[in-house]
């Protein structure tokens, strides 16, 4: 197979929604020597980085995707394409949040591996209140939901929701209430309904939104949401 059916085959792979494959396809072509040095073919290896770096993407292949958007970008520096390049720009962005957006994930997935290491009354040890102890609960209950433990999980969310009650911390008390409307499904209604009367009596949009999200979530009605429990 040549370099034109391959990059039709890339093309056609990331079109369809087969980002690998398209991948694969498309690397063999913008990689080739020969079409890397041919004069008249800037704008084509352009357009085939760019498409490369869209399908490296849709993989998390961030650090690749970034490296032949760059190229693409090179490649037209010859070229009065403003619009094309405004359009590699934009790419480049976009890779550059999804990085971001997966180091963030990645930090996040180290802390909790060291919070489940750690014996529940050693991590709460250095807690200044019982709003600290409730926020480090949330973090511990949600590290043990993802760890499949859920019944450990809804004791930690309970134990944070006494505690946010205790502290009189609002956005504890609705996040603990949402966790538990995650957690446990015979708690589910009640504590989507306290969580949300909170929010509501104090005014606070993006907790009413948070709530109306969870509720989205697990499956229950606004409507049994916005009533008294």
């Amino acid at each position: 197979m040549n370099l034109a059916e391959r990059l039709a085959e890339g093309v056609a792979a990331l079109r369809d929604g087969r980002p690998a494959e398209a991948a694969t396809a498309l690397r063999e072509v913008v990689d080739d020597p020969d079409f890397q040095e041919h004069p008249e073919l800037a704008d084509v290896r352009a357009r085939a980085a760019s498409l490369l770096a869209q399908a490296l993407l849709a993989t998390d292949e961030v650090g690749p995707a970034d490296r032949y958007a760059r190229m693409a970008l090179d490649a037209l520096d010859a070229f009065p394409d403003p619009e094309g390049k405004a359009q590699i720009d934009g790419l480049r962005k976009e890779i550059m949040g999804r990085a971001l957006e997966l180091r963030r994930k990645s930090d996040q997935k180290t802390r909790r591996q060291r919070l489940l290491a750690l014996p529940v009354d050693e991590l709460l040890a250095a807690a200044a209140d019982d709003a600290e102890k409730a926020r480090l609960l949330i973090e511990r209950a949600t590290a043990e939901s993802e760890a499949e433990r859920i019944p450990q999980a809804i004791r930690l969310a309970n134990q944070a929701r006494h505690l946010a009650d205790e502290a009189h911390a609002l956005k504890e008390q609705v996040l603990t209430r949402l966790l538990v409307a995650q957690l446990d499904e015979a708690q589910r209604l009640p504590a989507l309904r306290s969580a949300y009367q909170l929010a509501l009596a104090a005014g606070e949009t993006g907790l009413i939104t948070g709530v109306a999200r969870t509720a989205e979530q697990v499956g229950v009605p606004h409507a049994d949401v916005d009533r008294s429990s």
